[in-house]
C-alpha cells in the first residue's frame, strides 16, 4: 500500500461525497445539453445500480453528489457507470460543436 493513501473503509449504509472531475478542468457542463446528458446518465444508471441520491451539483467543470449505495451496490460502480454513460451520450449525441471536439478522437472528458 502506498503511504500517502488512507486505508480504504467501506461502510454499509453510508452517505458517500462524490467529486467528479473533467479532464483537464475543460468547463463541459456549461452548456444545458451537457448537463441534461449528465442528469439522463444518473437516472439510466438507477435503474441498474440502486442507490438515493441526496444531492446534486453541476459545475462548469465538475460535479458533485451525495450517494448513498443500496443492496450491496458499490460506490465505484455507481460513478463509474454514470461517467461511462455522460462519456458514450456525449460521443453520440453531442452537447455543442465545442463540446465534441473535446470527446472526438476517443479523447475523455474525464480526469
Amino acid at each position: 500500500m502506498h503511504k500517502h493513501l488512507t486505508p480504504r473503509c467501506d461502510l454499509t449504509d453510508a452517505w458517500s461525497f462524490v467529486t467528479v472531475v473533467t479532464h483537464e478542468r475543460y468547463p463541459y457542463f456549461e452548456s444545458k445539453e451537457a448537463c441534461r446528458i449528465l442528469m439522463d446518465a444518473r437516472h439510466s444508471v438507477w435503474g441498474r445500480h440502486r442507490y438515493c441520491l441526496g444531492a446534486l451539483a453541476i459545475m462548469p467543470y465538475h460535479w458533485h453528489a451525495l450517494i448513498k449505495p443500496q443492496d450491496n451496490e458499490v460506490i465505484e460502480s455507481i460513478v463509474g457507470s454514470v461517467r461511462q454513460r455522460v462519456f458514450h451520450a456525449s460521443r453520440h449525441e453531442g452537447a455543442d460543436s465545442k463540446n465534441n471536439a473535446a470527446v472526438e478522437g476517443g479523447a475523455t472528458i474525464w480526469r
